[in-house]
């Protein structure tokens, strides 16, 4: 070299150094990118962490960082890296578009912030909810719900929902920031062929795998290119979403037109998050059996007869006014646009409700799971224009000063069954018809109540202890369904008049599902028919429920919640109908 030209010695040092220079911009860039793109599937890292190891045997604070994010995001995903194929194709265009390219920016910056709210939002509903969430729906939901379930919660947990939108917020501005560090250095090397043949690389490899993805790929590939274009169009739509905007010519208006002799009291309560998991999971179904032999025991020994199956939800981890809404009424409700269509526009729909007010029945609606605030926000009575309840029974309603259990309400399950039993005491004897869906297995499942002989002493005992979380999900689920149970068998056994008990699942446990594929349907939830006139239970043996309290899988017979109504009424008019 020492023998060349001053200029060729310094143009070959100067051609070095521009090659270090993009040497060190492509990789940067390539860095940026990595880390951009993981951060659209930062969940997929964090299931990774096995926060249960960690958390044995302590306390999760209510409410904590760590205890939220191992809800939300605690899956099983083998994907340990995914190609965001959107991200991609952004990028890609700007080597078609190098000059005068602010509108591209913009888009880049707007769609990379749009795909990582988005990927939470899909993220969330698949865990909770195993559906792919509809725009319009969810509109519906945080205008009408979500002031409710805010107002509902101590003012800690509300600080903690508006710093999680403010993170969002500064994440978006990090997020931009970055993103123009990245476009810097892809305009530095985007006319290296390095730099071309790595994003022709990318896009062979999603195509090819786009592809053989069709053929249904398991979720055990360690690498996958991932379009969410798809589910975006998919979340634009809303398939059936009016289908019950106006309904004329109900199957169920023959029933009006038909009387019954008898009039046994009914309790129709609604076990929250009571499913299949619970039943037949690996982890919960030796414990769950042993516990509902003994209750089967109990209350045949008081002279009860059972029948049960498993009662397929319209919803699979949350939303249980749609549950019990196709219960009651006969049709499936699956999002809230059917929910409002139905409930405000339909308002002599002959649901179950409006069966027993015609015939002379004091219905009752138990609501515990709000507070004052919440309260306020809640339209009760448009709602009950479509019910049609005698009495609907809000928080304020139970006089309730005990320990609040929870953080939506607060009141122990067993109070509010003991309160409407004492209250109802001193009425008229007209037969009763009482709907209520339980508070004490509502996720994240705190440590249950007592169970005490006395019920009104809840209502003085203040334990003295911050409410938390304590162990595993499961664990806690465990303890919210024996507690249920046994709280209900207690109900139960104590009933002095002849009465009917329904007792149904709402929905499986929130993000559990995968503990019963291959087991039972995802969505299916216990049902039990209890009373002591064991003609009536027998006609539910004849339309394939079992008898007892457990479910045998080998002969299972499914029903879904939208075609309880007309086997019930079925049924009761079978055994108690005016001759």
């Amino acid at each position: 070299m020492t023998n060349l030209p001053r200029d060729k010695v310094e143009g070959l040092e100067l051609k070095k150094l521009n090659n270090n220079i993009n040497i060190s911009s492509f990789l940067k860039f390539w860095g940026l990118f990595i880390l951009l793109n993981s951060i659209l599937y930062f969940q997929n890292y964090v299931s990774l962490i096995d926060l249960t190891g960690w958390l044995k045997d302590s306390t999760i604070e209510a409410g904590s960082w760590t205890g939220r994010i191992h809800m939300l995001f605690g899956k099983n995903d083998y994907h340990l890296f995914k190609f965001n194929a959107e991200f991609l194709f952004l990028l890609s265009l700007f080597f078609f578009f190098k000059k005068n390219n602010k509108w591209l920016r913009c888009l880049l910056y707007f769609a990379y912030v749009f795909l990582f709210v988005y990927n939470i939002y899909f993220e969330f509903n698949q865990k909770f909810y195993g559906i792919i969430p509809a725009f319009r729906n969810d509109y519906i939901l945080l205008s009408e719900v979500l002031p409710i379930f805010i107002n509902s919660l101590k003012s800690s947990a509300v600080w903690s929902y508006i710093i999680s939108v403010l993170i969002l917020f500064l994440l978006g501005c990090l997020f931009i920031y970055l993103l123009k560090i990245l476009l810097r250095f892809f305009e530095k090397t985007q006319a290296q062929k390095w730099t071309q043949i790595s994003f022709a690389g990318l896009w062979l490899f999603t195509l090819v795998y786009t592809s053989v993805s069709s053929y249904k790929l398991e979720n055990q590939n360690l690498l996958a290119s991932n379009w969410m274009t798809h589910h975006i169009l998919k979340s634009v739509s809303l398939d059936g979403a009016d289908k019950y905007k106006e309904i004329q010519n109900s199957p169920y208006e023959v029933f009006l037109e038909q009387d019954i002799a008898e009039k046994p009291n009914i309790y129709l309560l609604f076990i929250e998050s009571y499913g299949t998991v619970a039943t037949e999971s690996d982890d919960l179904r030796t414990d769950y059996r042993k516990q509902m032999t003994e209750i089967q025991g109990r209350l045949e020994n008081k002279g009860f007869s059972m029948a049960s199956t498993y009662s397929i939800s319209p919803i699979k981890g949350g939303r249980s006014w749609l549950a019990f809404t196709s219960f009651m009424s006969g049709i499936k409700v699956e999002n809230q646009v059917q929910f409002n269509d139905l409930i405000q526009r339909n308002f002599n729909y002959p649901h179950l409700v409006r069966y027993f007010n015609q015939q002379g029945y004091q219905t009752y609606r138990l609501s515990s799971i709000s507070n004052v605030n919440a309260d306020s926000l809640i339209p009760y009575a448009r709602t009950n224009r479509y019910w049609g309840f005698d009495e609907w029974w809000t928080y304020q309603d139970f006089e309730y000063e005990g320990f609040q259990y929870d953080v939506l309400g607060g009141i122990p399950d067993q109070y509010s069954l003991g309160y409407y039993r004492h209250k109802i005491s001193k009425e008229e004897r007209a037969p009763k018809l009482m709907f209520f869906i339980t508070m004490g297995s509502h996720v994240p499942w705190y440590t249950p109540p007592p169970l005490l002989d006395d019920w009104q002493a809840l209502n003085k005992q203040q334990p003295g202890k911050v409410l938390s979380l304590v162990g595993s999900d499961l664990d806690r689920y465990r303890a919210a369904i024996q507690y249920q149970l046994e709280l209900i068998c207690r109900f139960i056994e104590s009933e002095e008049s002849s009465s009917i008990f329904i007792l149904i699942g709402d929905h499986q446990p929130p993000g559990m599902e995968f503990q019963i594929v291959d087991k039972t349907e995802v969505a299916a939830t216990p049902l039990h028919l209890i009373s002591k006139d064991s003609s009536l239970i027998t006609g539910f043996y004849e339309a394939g429920l079992q008898k007892g309290m457990l479910v045998e899988r080998e002969r299972l017979n499914y029903i879904r919640h939208e075609d309880f109504y007309q086997l019930f009424m079925e049924q009761l008019l079978k055994s108690y109908a005016e001759q």
